[in-house]
């Protein structure tokens, strides 16, 4: 896969100080948005939980993955069939689950092979927590997709279960005819998904190749339950003409059982499957969980604070204005949409379009980089713009990877007139939301502006 590198990490250039620069609080994202977290899907059961983040699986190969999990004797007991059921319920197999946990960056594998193969959990960017607290909205819905295949038989070949969908070459980018469970044509009655969000410390995880530790969280009871609910129970149908090879189940779950996921948390979701009967939960004899860029498993939360432009910073410096912005989203640095960051100017004439603008940044996929704030630079030459005195407003804005959520933060200053010469005025910088930007990192990105605007 070839790397998507979007992620911003932070230039330093840096910005002068004006004496009395004021601050002031503006701007900042309004109301909530929509944010969908796409799973990475490679393997599934708790032992095995996936990466989910805002990417889309643009590429990445179909997993169609069947698992022989009854989960109880009453299932077993049901069924003519030489094959051994677990013991338990549905609800305590490991096995009976798909779970997804949030990274920090891009995911950087396409295939089972190449997970299995070239560094596992490193290569999903199995970063911890979030930058700041989640702030969820409570008046909306949590929503889930996911997509499987329902039949009464597991079969084995060389003692593992079938596995990948497409087993021969196929172009790029196109559905292949793919093999799926459905010999015994008919229906699956009372068939119930379930789909939980969860949050937890998962402890530290930088740059690990261990996954983390989602099952663990779970059963010892420390995970919080964010939101839960089931598509069903309903009858899935398989074989039969008509019905899709790869059945989509689309769950609510409801709107959220707390307003927010704590900054040192890590949150994740599972599925899990079963059919009702009176005897209790009996597992699906065989359910295939499906994955790829064309059976994406889904998650959609409504957030508050998904993507914010944190600080709008004017400073003066060897004749010319550089001006600072800084923006973050609560999970991450890679998703701020490097494409969408502008920066308006309005002066004493109104909108000003400068011929004498240029723009500094730099954008990367580093390891451990992801949690600090993207910064973005301009350095405006407003003298040799003969620029009018007066006052200016600047509103530095833009949108989350996937343009689901928009900020901006708006900043003043003035130009005044000395004799023939334009000289710097106040200034009154703009800090907006939530801030993950401390101000030692601030002060930091202001101490190289006199390299980067030169002197005169």
């Amino acid at each position: 896969m070839i790397r998507k590198t979007i992620l911003v990490t932070a230039l330093a250039l840096t910005l002068v100080a004006v004496t009395g620069a004021a601050q002031a609080q503006d701007g900042g994202s309004s109301g909530s948005d929509d944010v969908t977290f796409y799973g990475h899907v490679f393997g599934h059961g708790l032992p095995a939980p996936q990466a989910s983040n805002t990417e889309a699986p643009i590429g990445e190969d179909n997993y169609g993955f069947g698992t022989f999990e009854w989960c109880t004797q009453a299932a077993w007991a049901s069924n003519a069939n030489p094959q051994i059921a677990s013991q338990g319920s549905c609800e305590d197999s490991p096995w009976n689950r798909l779970a997804l946990f949030s990274t920090a960056g891009f995911v950087d594998v396409s295939s089972p092979a190449e997970f299995d193969q070239e560094g596992a959990y490193g290569l999903l960017h199995n970063e911890r927590g979030q930058t700041k607290d989640v702030k969820l909205d409570s008046s909306g819905s949590i929503t889930a997709t996911v997509y499987g295949t329902v039949d009464y038989h597991s079969w084995f070949s060389g003692g593992q279960p079938y596995g990948t969908s497409c087993t021969y070459a196929h172009p790029p980018n196109v559905p292949c005819v793919y093999p799926y469970w459905g010999w015994d044509v008919g229906v699956q009655p009372n068939f119930v998904v379930e789909a939980t969000l969860y949050q937890a410390d998962l402890g530290e995880r930088t740059e690990s190749s261990s996954a983390p530790p989602v099952r663990e969280a779970i059963e010892s009871g420390d995970a919080e339950i964010v939101a839960q609910g089931t598509w069903g129970p309903d009858t899935a149908m398989t074989g039969m003409p008509g019905a899709p090879k790869a059945q989509e189940f689309n769950v609510d779950l409801g709107t959220p059982e707390t307003d927010t996921i704590d900054a040192d948390n890590d949150f994740f979701l599972t599925y899990r499957v079963y059919s009702e009967s009176p005897a209790g939960e009996v597992g699906v004899h065989s359910f295939r969980w499906w994955s790829g860029e064309f059976f994406p498993p889904t998650y959609t939360m409504p957030v508050d604070n998904a993507f914010a432009v944190e600080r709008t910073i004017p400073n003066f410096a060897n004749g010319k204005m550089a001006i600072l912005g800084i923006m973050n989203t609560p999970w991450g640095s890679y998703d701020v949409s490097q494409e969408s960051v502008d920066i308006e100017i309005e002066g004493p004439s109104g909108t000003v379009n400068p011929d004498h603008l240029e723009r500094y940044a730099d954008f990367s996929v580093a390891h451990g980089g992801h949690y600090d704030p993207v910064n973005v630079t301009w350095i405006w030459d407003y003298r040799q713009e003969d620029a009018s005195p007066g006052d200016y407003t600047i509103t530095v804005s833009g949108s989350n990877y996937q343009g689901s959520a928009e900020a901006e933060c708006k900043a003043k200053f003035t130009i005044e007139q000395d004799g023939e010469r334009l000289v710097p005025g106040d200034v009154q910088e703009g800090v907006c939301g939530a801030q993950t930007a401390s101000q030692s990192f601030v002060e930091q990105v202001r101490e190289g502006s006199e390299e980067q605007t030169g002197g005169n």
